[in-house]
């Protein structure tokens, strides 16, 4: 895996130091007439409570628009994963994490839950 960028930033965890030199490092490539393009980096976090409401499946009431047919019968949860899921496959976001928690996991080291596995950093 690659430790450097072609613009010879660290690539890993975005940190203050990278958030302050991206914008230069762009500002200098457009200033020299460089077709390089420097979007910024869009992700998307969802927290959800734990509860018997968000992980049982749900009715889905089609009166206006049919529903894709993944949601259908699926829980919350299962459908902020599929949403997750679908944000970064479409590119309207370069990553998109689902997380969740519940109170009585507060005392614990890891409090939280990863529902899609195959998505961890």
């Amino acid at each position: 895996m690659p430790t450097h960028s072609p613009f010879n930033l660290p690539v890993g965890p975005i940190t203050s130091t990278y958030q302050l030199a991206a914008p230069k490092i762009c500002g200098r490539l457009i200033a020299k007439g460089s077709s390089v393009s420097c979007r910024p980096w869009l992700g998307w976090l969802m927290v959800l409570d734990v509860v018997p409401g968000s992980t049982r499946p749900v009715r889905v009431d089609q009166p206006h628009f049919n529903v894709f047919p993944e949601f259908v019968g699926a829980s919350y949860a299962k459908q902020y994963e599929l949403l997750c899921r679908r944000l970064v496959r479409e590119r309207k976001y370069d990553a998109a994490c689902l997380l969740l928690k519940n109170q009585s996991w507060a005392a614990q080291e890891q409090n939280y839950q990863e529902p899609a596995p195959d998505r961890r950093a």
